[in-house]
């Protein structure tokens, strides 16, 4: 993937905290294939933290929470997506 074309998934968000590692996130970029590129988050959203890999959802001002049952649940196919995408990390982080 170009460096430009990263830019254009990539997105600052207001300054959060993962809740699972504490780890401080300020971007947030989408997944790979996403219908709607360019997009910034909004509540509701699901990210994965880069740094611990753990499935994080937008609260409505926009920090973060852990994804729980209920959240994978209601993703259906969608939670599939995200496990490949978790998977897609942990080989390729470094």
């Amino acid at each position: 993937m170009k460096d430009e074309d990263f830019d254009k998934l990539n997105h600052e968000i207001p300054e959060a905290t993962c809740p699972a590692c504490q780890h401080p996130m300020d971007n947030a970029a989408e997944f790979p294939g996403q219908s709607q590129v360019g997009k910034a988050p909004n509540p509701g959203d699901i990210c994965i933290c880069f740094y611990c890999n753990t499935p994080l959802i937008f609260k409505e001002d926009l920090s973060l929470r852990e994804l729980d049952l209920n959240d994978a649940l209601e993703m259906g196919g969608f939670m599939n997506d995200v496990v490949r995408y978790q998977q897609f990390m942990r080989e390729n982080k470094d």
